[in-house]
């Protein structure tokens, strides 16, 4: 050892505690340790094979009560099945929208994508789509710029929306302005 080094302290060691940490950082090291809960033997086995929580692989997850899962798909029957799946309060406002497009937007086209209803003009492209989301229903006007009054929300590329809840009243009037300028306008994609 060099000169004026200090002898490193032997460390003391507490036979009842067999360790050499002090108490602090024993406390501090068990409470980093986290228990989990035992996992019954049949939902081990579902998580080796692949399912969720001992679900079948055809049963779909929902995240939460009112935002809908329904697959891919074209058509009429698609929507339905996409506005009967939700919660009630957003089934009917779903449902009330839906007839404003039809009444305001002959000959529209429908498609479910991405958890989210399409509507779109043959030819035109796509004009405005309905997403349910956890606690309210959100209306996007793809080229909702240009639309007069213009929509509250803005999103990116030119395209406005608006929330619709449970607690405020379909402006039926504005929701109609809205749909039929929107048709007449070219839409996006196909």
């Amino acid at each position: 050892m060099a000169k004026g080094a200090r002898k490193p302290s032997p460390a003391k060691k507490n036979p009842a505690r067999g360790s050499k940490k002090s108490p602090r950082a024993k406390s501090r090291a068990s409470a980093k340790k986290v228990r989990r809960a035992p996992v019954p033997k049949a939902a081990r086995k579902s998580a080796q094979k692949g399912t969720r929580k001992g679900l079948s692989k055809s049963t779909p997850a929902v995240t939460t009560p009112d935002v809908a899962r329904v697959e891919k798909a074209d058509g009429d029957l698609a929507v339905r099945a996409y506005i009967t799946s939700l919660a009630p309060w957003m089934r009917e406002v779903a449902r009330r929208f839906d007839l404003l497009v039809d009444q305001e937007a002959p000959n529209v086209r429908r498609t479910v994508k991405s958890r989210a209803i399409l509507y779109g003009v043959p030819g035109q492209g796509w004009f405005a789509s309905m997403k349910a989301l956890t606690g309210h229903i959100k209306v996007i006007f793809l080229a909702g710029a240009g639309l007069k009054p213009v929509p509250p929300t803005s999103l990116a590329n030119g395209a406005r929306g608006i929330d619709l809840h449970a607690s405020e009243p379909l402006d039926e009037e504005t929701m109609r302005s809205w749909i039929r300028q929107a048709a007449s306008r070219p839409g996006r994609g196909q």
